[in-house]
């Protein structure tokens, strides 16, 4: 990627899941170094709108970022391996060739360093494999508009930058977003997405109390088994990312849990005064991958322009 040309333009971030329709945000750098600002929020149309998008310039001078939905990546957790960093995928990839249900030869692999949670603990990864077949195919909307994605990123990541977005200090965390019938539970430390986890949850449109007797459980049993294993890291609290329920599955919640939960809403992350307000009443769970996947992005995009700007001024 001409991560230079990208600075010298100062573009927006433009993240597009085709997981069920097409969802696309796209993100601009905030006013002054405000919230970012939250130029276009569509969810779930047909893809003949990515064609429409596409000519009116939604995705044009944008860093393109595409998401994949969590039954194409597989997360697993190993030993890092003791090799250069140039060559840490390739020995990944025979690390994980038995949890893979295709040939490692056709995975696509990337790696996080994962915190050390205990004294004592050897480094580990958080190996993130998808098959390249199916991965080009998910894809192909994109391709046959002459897109090419600049980055595939994973829902996982874009809770984890929600989370990061509304309380960047690095106190463990757990975050939560419902969608449909399932639950993806994740658990921050050290400023790093750590496990993830997710659950069925049956009828999640059922009223906030019922939810939340069904939730709490799982998560309790979640923190009580990063509890046992991390010694260097308490959570200290939750966030609810945006659902239907609105703050009452948080107050729910917070009538089983011990630790805090904190509902969070799009408003509080983004500058939303060019947005009509509408557009994330219905259903806001559906942006959540995309808009978290496009903050972390954008994020690390601004630091690029400061690290840029400060070397310039050096010079």
């Amino acid at each position: 990627m001409n991560w230079s040309a990208l600075l010298r333009r100062r573009l927006a971030v433009v993240a597009v899941s085709l997981h069920n329709g097409v969802t696309l945000v796209r993100l601009e750098p905030g006013v002054n170094g405000g919230k970012p600002l939250l130029r276009v929020a569509r969810r779930r149309v047909e893809l003949s709108a990515l064609r429409r998008w596409s000519r009116k310039g939604f995705l044009s001078n944008a860093l393109l970022v595409l998401v994949l939905p969590a039954e194409m990546r597989t997360i697993t957790h190993v030993a890092k391996p003791e090799t250069p960093d140039a060559e840490v995928v390739s020995a990944l990839r025979w690390q994980i060739a038995n949890s893979l249900d295709y040939p490692a030869e056709e995975a696509l692999i990337d790696a996080i360093d994962l915190p050390i949670l205990a004294t004592g603990q050897a480094p580990q990864m958080m190996a993130i494999s998808a098959r390249a077949s199916l991965v080009k195919k998910y894809m192909e909307p994109l391709l046959d508009l002459g897109l090419t994605p600049d980055v595939i990123d994973i829902q996982d990541q874009g809770i984890r930058n929600l989370s990061l977005l509304a309380a960047p200090a690095s106190a463990a965390r757990a975050c939560v977003w419902l969608r449909g019938t399932n639950a993806l539970i994740t658990i921050i430390a050290g400023a790093e997405l750590c496990q993830t986890r997710a659950m069925e949850m049956g009828d999640t449109a059922q009223n906030a109390e019922g939810v939340a007797d069904r939730l709490s459980l799982q998560l309790q049993r979640t923190l009580d088994a990063f509890d046992r294993q991390a010694t260097h890291y308490a959570v200290r609290y939750m966030h609810l990312l945006p659902n239907h329920h609105g703050p009452a599955l948080a107050d729910a919640l917070n009538a089983h849990l011990t630790i805090k939960c904190l509902s969070l809403d799009f408003a509080q992350l983004f500058d939303m005064s060019r947005l009509l307000p509408d557009r994330l009443q219905s259903d806001p769970e559906d942006l959540v991958d995309c808009l978290g996947t496009a903050a972390g992005r954008l994020a690390a995009f601004d630091e690029l322009v400061q690290t840029s700007l400060q070397s310039e001024v050096s010079a």
